[in-house]
């Protein structure tokens, strides 16, 4: 193998020439480029944290032939026996650089992961971090499966693009960790929607969507039980209970109201109406069944049951941007959206756990139990509400 001036030709190929806008391909077209340069990587990895509540980070796999595999890594893998014993661990709490020769046959119980390699047929690893403007640590593997391992000159250049990779690694990570931290806290369509411009004061557009509002029953009384941080706690639980359903039936939660939360599924989503409201029903059903089986749990410990309703309506609204030059929400506006907080406020007194609009039963087959007209607080005119047919009374709130 002749490196001569690959060492620096490399790293500059990387900050003058290389144009990539996905990470997965930017690591593919480095490893790629490496190997032409007579680099032996069978394989290499790019690992990168971010700040999320859920994720620790995201893992970019390159294997020589098979291209490039992206892998979520939860945030529970912090505290992994397999993530603490790695070589990638010591990488970001310290910057180390770790270098095994496997092929020598020596230290291979230092770390699980290179018994492993070493079982696959690798003959070398390096790991070293990818250092961020801010200080914090990334890591970048590269394991070699040639016989006698890396060279030498092989070690220069692997060293010599460190610093580029980082640096470009660096301005993919800032935008996978904005784009993380609007989809955690304003929703993905919505942190899509701010992404690509739409985030002045007073930027809207009309659609047409279901919007469910679901309200906690109770709350100062379970307040009072449990005191404040400990309630904190037990709205995370019914939450995890109620929301949850909402996102994994492809709505998209626009506010949480302290103990109460608006969400839509956007019709042009579902592909129609009638999805749409199916989707939503089946979201608010699959809740109400989550809060079944937790309130069982709780009655068994003598804690207090959780109780709630469920609004479910359809029509246009206005979703866009609201609040003043410093401080925006993303939301729904109109008459839609207040009238399906005031459907969800008749859940009490007619003792039913789900309510719907006369709009949204005409779209879904049902059965639907007809539960009268009603006068709304604040809505000029009375409105028309169903419930699933044979759904369970709301317990008493």
């Amino acid at each position: 193998m002749a490196h001569g001036p690959s060492t620096a030709s490399v790293a500059e190929w990387i900050v003058n020439d290389l144009t990539e806008s996905r990470p997965d391909m930017f690591l593919q077209r480095i490893a790629e480029r490496l190997v032409a340069e007579g680099v032996p990587i069978g394989r290499c990895a790019k690992l990168i944290r971010t700040p999320h509540p859920t994720l620790m980070g995201r893992t970019y796999m390159w294997i020589k032939g098979e291209g490039v595999r992206v892998t979520t890594v939860p945030t529970q893998a912090r505290t992994d026996e397999r993530f603490l014993h790695s070589p990638v661990y010591p990488v970001f709490e310290e910057g180390a650089v770790v270098r095994q020769k496997i092929c020598e046959g020596e230290g291979l119980d230092r770390y699980p992961i290179i018994r492993d390699l070493h079982a696959e047929g690798a003959t070398d690893y390096l790991a070293y971090p990818m250092t961020f403007l801010g200080g914090e640590n990334h890591a970048l593997t590269w394991t070699c499966f040639e016989p006698g391992g890396f060279s030498d000159a092989d070690l220069a250049i692997l060293l010599s693009v460190q610093k580029p990779i980082s640096r470009v690694a660096q301005i993919f990570a800032l935008q996978w960790t904005a784009e993380n931290l609007l989809n955690a806290y304003v929703g993905p369509g919505t942190g899509e929607r701010i992404l690509k411009g739409r985030h002045h004061l007073g930027d809207s557009e009309r659609i047409h969507a279901v919007v469910c509002f679901c309200d906690l029953r109770g709350s100062v009384r379970l307040a009072e039980h449990y005191g404040t941080d400990r309630f904190l706690e037990q709205l995370n639980r019914f939450y995890d209970c109620t929301a949850m359903p909402v996102q994994r039936n492809g709505g998209e939660i626009l506010r949480f109201i302290g103990d109460a939360f608006l969400a839509i599924f956007p019709t042009e989503s579902f592909g129609g109406t009638g999805p749409a409201c199916a989707a939503s029903l089946t979201a608010a059903q699959q809740a109400i069944a989550a809060l079944d089986a937790e309130n069982e749990d709780r009655r068994a410990s003598d804690d207090p049951a959780f109780e709630c309703g469920f609004g479910l309506h359809v029509g246009d609204v206005l979703y866009g941007n609201i609040g003043t030059n410093e401080r925006l929400e993303f939301t729904v506006i109109g008459a839609v959206a207040n009238e399906t907080a005031r459907i969800e406020g008749k859940c009490r007194d007619l003792s039913k756990p789900i309510l719907v609009s006369e709009a949204f039963a005409r779209e879904h087959a049902g059965p639907w139990e007809d539960m009268g007209e009603h006068d709304m607080r604040n809505v000029s005119h009375p409105m028309q509400l169903f419930t699933p047919a044979g759904s369970a009374g709301a317990p008493r709130s």
